[in-house]
């Protein structure tokens, strides 16, 4: 028993030949969705031995809807593993370890001996040793935890409760997801934090 098409024994005299109804079906299916067709390939691969893929059409039509959606499937899949991967390398690369050795990033562009801060550096610019002055005497001014007792008077301490706390936070707990083909962020926050 050879090759049928249609429920009959494929003949040489058709209109339309069996490579050219195939290579119309294929096309069809390519265009409809790329990955289609390696699809058709593994769900039809046995039926496909003994029939060809124009006569297993009609099959294919009425299973088109599900097929596409196991793709669309696959594709999200594959997209949240990639997106997974991708963060968790960012993530990586964004630690850098704390070094607790003097080290001036000018000096050390410029070949220079580097076995010191940058805000001890001789070549450091005036104006942005003030800046940096400044910064360092902002972030004094706002850090309660590192206010020395010592250095207060007393007489002011009497006068005045502290009204405010330093607010410790917390980042909110998150998880990538993916929503029409887009990657996400979805932040869990139940407002208690």
């Amino acid at each position: 028993m050879g090759i049928t098409h249609h429920d009959e024994d494929t003949e040489d005299d058709k209109e339309l030949s069996l490579t050219l109804e195939n290579l119309l079906i294929l096309t069809w299916l390519r265009l409809i969705h790329p990955e289609l067709p390696k699809l058709i390939k593994q769900r039809y691969g046995t039926e496909l031995r003994a029939r060809t893929l124009a006569s297993i059409k009609p099959e294919i039509s009425q299973a088109l809807e599900s097929l596409l959606e196991e793709i669309r499937t696959t594709e999200d899949a594959k997209s949240m593993r990639a997106a997974v991967k991708r963060f968790r390398k960012t993530k990586q690369s964004l630690f850098v370890p704390c070094s607790n050795f003097k080290s001036c990033p000018l000096c050390k562009l410029a070949g220079r001996p580097d076995r010191h801060f940058l805000s001890q550096c001789t070549y450091l610019p005036q104006q942005d040793r003030q800046f940096m002055a400044k910064a360092r005497a902002v972030s004094d001014i706002h850090d309660v935890d590192e206010c020395d007792s010592d250095n207060n008077d007393s007489t002011f301490q009497d006068k005045f409760t502290v009204a405010s706390y330093r607010v410790q936070i917390q980042q909110s707990p998150y998880i990538d997801v993916y929503y029409g083909h887009n990657p996400t962020r979805l932040t869990i926050d139940s407002g208690a934090t």
